[in-house]
């Protein structure tokens, strides 16, 4: 039950549960999160507060339209200060405080801009009306009680194969052409079966035989040129 508002907050916060819980798993494998661009770990951690802050305004704005004008400030000044940088001039995955975004994240700065705008614009309106007509209290919390349960929509689809033409599972043309590329460049599935059809004989310096070959035997000769340190 309740309002619009109320329900995106708990969109919101389901979402911010869902990226939490992708966090929590990668700050379990140290050796995992090293291997991860900080430029993804920095969207994580950036989409994370992000939904947590809009959680925070449209719990404000629900309030506000039940006339409990101090709770509604109160998620506002929230809000607000979850977008607020992290003082470090290094991406501290644990710290903290909205990450800061350059080079090829720089973009979305703009969009951080208009929701902070967004947000003391409508603090300034609930202040304005609690100052002049309600005033109530205003505290620097929300109390448990007080937040809404997060929500996930999910909707699972059937993938269907986007007409009766074959499709190309692999680039037929690579820019290093080895052996990998040569076998599943010959790879094709048609909708219409059900069975991948057998490879032609590799172009490579594989021996062919003189019956087709089986993808045993690909996959065998494959690892054994591996296995010599080839670089295919």
């Amino acid at each position: 039950g309740g309002s619009a508002h109320l329900l995106l907050s708990k969109l919101c916060l389901g979402l911010k549960s869902e990226s939490e819980s992708a966090i929590n798993n990668i700050k379990s494998n140290a050796e995992f999160q090293n291997k991860i661009e900080t430029d993804f770990l920095i969207h994580l951690k950036y989409v994370n507060i992000l939904f947590f802050s809009l959680a925070y305004f449209y719990l404000g704005k629900s309030y506000f339209d039940e006339t409990k004008i101090g709770k509604s400030i109160t998620c506002y000044n929230i809000s607000y200060s979850l977008l607020q940088e992290q003082t470090s001039k290094k991406f501290d995955f644990n710290s903290n405080g909205f990450p800061k975004l350059v080079g090829r994240l720089s973009h979305m700065t703009n969009l951080i801009t208009g929701i902070k705008h967004c947000i003391l614009s409508h603090n300034q309106a609930s202040e304005k009306e609690n100052n002049l007509l309600y005033f109530q209290d205003v505290s620097k919390e929300i109390s448990v009680n007080d937040m809404p349960i997060g929500t996930l929509v999910l909707k699972t689809s059937p993938f269907i194969f986007p007409g009766d033409d074959s499709i190309v599972l692999f680039v037929k043309e690579a820019p290093k052409p080895g052996v990998f590329n040569s076998i599943m460049s010959t790879f094709k599935y048609n909708s219409n079966t059900t069975t991948l059809p057998t490879p032609s004989a590799p172009q490579d310096n594989i021996p062919v035989n003189s019956r087709p070959r089986s993808d045993s035997e690909i996959a065998k000769e494959f690892q054994k040129r591996i296995n010599a340190g080839e670089n295919i």
